[in-house]
C-alpha cells in the first residue's frame, strides 16, 4: 500500500514532516536519498505528473520555490493574516491543492 504523505504549512512553506526530518539540515538532495521509493508502484498518471513538476520546478532555487510558494492560495488560505515569523502547523488538505492546482 502506498505512502499517505500530509503537507503541512511552515514558516518557510508547504512541508511534508515525514519527508522534512529525513532531510533536515541538508542543502542538496540527490537520487540516492530517495531510495525508499516505489516508482513502479505509481500509475502513469501519477509518473506524468512527477515529471511535469521535475521539468517545471526541478531547476528552481529554495528561496524562489519557497516565494512561489507563498503567492499561490492554498499557503495564503492556511497562513491567514499571520504575520510571517509565526509557526503553525496547520495542514494544507489535498482538496485544496487539487482545486488550486488543478485549475492551473
Amino acid at each position: 500500500m502506498a505512502t499517505v504523505w500530509k503537507l503541512q504549512k511552515r514558516a518557510n512553506g508547504p512541508v511534508c514532516p515525514e519527508l522534512f526530518h529525513m532531510h533536515q539540515g541538508k542543502f542538496y538532495v540527490c537520487m540516492d536519498d530517495f531510495a525508499r521509493g516505489y516508482p513502479d508502484a505509481l500509475t502513469e498518471d501519477e509518473k506524468d505528473s512527477v515529471n511535469i513538476v521535475l521539468h517545471d520546478y526541478g531547476n528552481m532555487k529554495p528561496y524562489d520555490l519557497r516565494g512561489l510558494s507563498h503567492s499561490e492560495v492554498p499557503w495564503k488560505d492556511v497562513r491567514g493574516d499571520l504575520p510571517a515569523w509565526t509557526r503553525r502547523r496547520t495542514v494544507i488538505t489535498k482538496n485544496k491543492m487539487r482545486e488550486y492546482y488543478g485549475s492551473l
